[in-house]
């Protein structure tokens, strides 16, 4: 349940004072919005969504490892959250399916010190702003 308040003040004249306390009048919620706010310009300030996060210095001649200064192997992970069966057609031997990915990746660009924005460890932003890895289902 997500609740807000509003706090709405009208000043008359110029000899009318409002006395501003955050503990009083400014939600918590407020201030996350605020640092949340401040981060997301701060972390997309330089980003490229088109440059790709997965190391690829490396010779393919060699196993994987070989090489001690080059970061560990890009892994991503893909969650079958939800699968609903819609539509089985047995005659055209076709069933209709809706699914739910959940895709994980580490993007180095995406990290930051949370004690610099009041503890705010997750943001959620648009898919388009990030780099995703390209997922194309085929034989469907």
């Amino acid at each position: 349940m997500f609740r807000c308040a509003l706090l709405f003040v009208l000043s008359i004249g110029k000899s009318s004072t409002f006395y501003y306390d955050p503990q009083l009048y400014v939600p918590k919620y407020r201030d996350y919005l605020e640092a949340q706010g401040n981060l997301t310009r701060d972390l997309f300030k330089n980003y490229e969504k088109d440059v790709s996060p997965v190391y690829a210095w490396f010779d393919t001649t060699k196993p994987l490892g070989y090489d001690p200064d080059a970061p560990k192997r890009f892994n991503y992970t893909l969650f079958l959250y939800d699968l609903k069966l819609v539509e089985v057609d047995e005659p055209k031997e076709q069933v209709s399916v809706v699914l739910e990915l959940m895709e994980y990746w580490y993007d180095p660009r995406l990290s930051w010190n949370a004690s610099d924005y009041k503890n705010v460890t997750a943001i959620f932003t648009r898919q388009d702003k990030v780099w995703s890895p390209t997922l194309t289902p085929f034989g469907m």
